[in-house]
């Protein structure tokens, strides 16, 4: 995502650009267990050997790469893959925040789900299965803070493929 400013749009009203969102990833968002970065938490972010502040603040001023480009060229804009791995410390509270400014921009955003319908691939493969809770060990579906952020915000969404010839 950081390149977007780079981009050159093209005259085109029909092209979307869409970008994935996983930063900080190595410090956050891909934590492998046992993960020890927090959000929100303080560590270097910008490799200086210096700690940052990771929080909403520094998540919506990273995030505004995203509206400054669709406000600049009056362009839609999506997040068509973020996520963060299920067992990294408040997880819920990072993708609440992320989803969140997503849509006080007006990004469209779909959260990145690795679980295909075949058991010992998701059985192996499950760090962004949202639907397992944050123990790393667990392979079955549970209620957990990180799905009900997830449920919250897909519930706002009106427009669902299954009710588009319906009048509202």
């Amino acid at each position: 995502m950081r390149w977007l400013p780079y981009l050159k749009p093209v005259d085109d009203p029909h092209i979307v650009y869409t970008a994935h969102q996983y930063e900080p990833q190595s410090e956050y968002t891909h934590q492998q267990s046992p993960a020890v970065n927090t959000y929100p938490g303080e560590f270097d972010l910008n490799w200086d050997g210096e700690p940052d502040s990771f929080d909403r603040i520094w998540l919506a001023s990273f995030l505004s790469i995203l509206s400054e480009f669709k406000q600049k060229h009056g362009a839609p804009v999506a997040v068509n893959e973020f996520g963060v791995i299920r067992w990294v410390p408040n997880a819920a509270d990072f993708m609440r925040d992320e989803m969140d400014i997503f849509e006080e921009h007006g990004i469209n955003y779909a959260v990145w789900v690795w679980n295909p319908d075949w058991a010992p691939w998701t059985e192996s493969v499950s760090e962004f299965n949202f639907r397992y809770g944050a123990d790393p060990q667990n392979t079955t579906p549970m209620e957990n803070d990180l799905q009900a952020v997830i449920l919250e915000f897909w519930a706002r969404n009106a427009l669902r493929p299954s009710n588009f010839n319906q009048s509202p």
